[in-house]
């Protein structure tokens, strides 16, 4: 009877657990990750936060997700049983402990930068300096846009619908020099003749969204974009 208690030993102690918490949990941060849009985490400061988090993003999890699979493969060579609390359950708890904290910290702490680093603003159109550098973890799905509006502290700049939108481009990891003309005869080049203030929003946009369908900011969310709004998260 004493080796019937010993096969249902619980399975912490099995030396295959270790390794396979270690490949699950690097897909997990991976998949919470990718739904969490903590690609704005390139936008910190620290460059050597920001250099970790990008390897992890794109190699890192995968290649401890192969080592906690190949570890899983060979662990039949090792004894059956073990002590609950050995190195290798220490080891991948620690890793997937520190992704995951890591991960949380960014997503507390991150929100989206001030790209736009210098601009203008006249009758006939908008233009300005966007840097993508800090846009860099959008390169893949998104193409950056200008949007520019006549500030009216009448109506709500979201559902504004005097806006004109740039032409797409792609986000390359360097300063990007965007202009928006005003089309002749426009209710936004009217309005520019009085004189007053521009409002300049950079907007992202999936690479195959139909722009046309953007007739107000509102609709960049609804349409799978981000409103890059310095403070906000994407």
């Amino acid at each position: 009877m004493p080796a019937d208690k010993d096969s249902k030993s619980f399975p912490l102690e099995n030396p295959k657990t270790p390794p396979l918490l270690l490949a699950a949990g690097s897909v997990l941060w991976k998949v919470f990750a990718y739904w969490g849009n903590v690609d704005f985490i390139l936008s910190m400061r620290e460059e050597k936060i920001t250099t970790l988090f990008q390897f992890l993003l794109q190699y890192g999890w995968a290649i401890i997700g192969i080592v906690g699979i190949v570890w899983a493969l060979q662990a039949h060579k090792y004894p059956e049983r073990g002590v609950t609390v050995h190195w290798g359950m220490v080891a991948s708890v620690g890793i997937v402990a520190f992704m995951f904290g890591a991960l949380s910290a960014a997503y507390s702490a991150g929100s989206l930068p001030n790209v736009i680093v210098g601009w203008t603003g006249a009758i006939d159109g908008c233009s300005a300096m966007v840097d993508t550098s800090k846009l860099i973890g959008f390169k893949g799905k998104f193409h950056v846009f200008l949007a520019c509006q006549i500030i009216d502290p009448t109506i709500d700049t979201l559902e504004d619908t005097r806006i004109v939108l740039s032409s797409p481009f792609n986000i390359d990891g360097g300063g990007v020099q965007i202009v928006v003309p005003y089309p002749q005869e426009s209710s936004i080049r009217t309005v520019a003749k009085l004189g007053t203030a521009t409002k300049l929003t950079v907007v992202l946009l999936p690479k195959d969204q139909d722009v046309s369908k953007i007739k107000r900011l509102s609709d960049v969310p609804k349409e799978g974009g981000i409103l890059v709004i310095p403070g906000t998260r994407p």
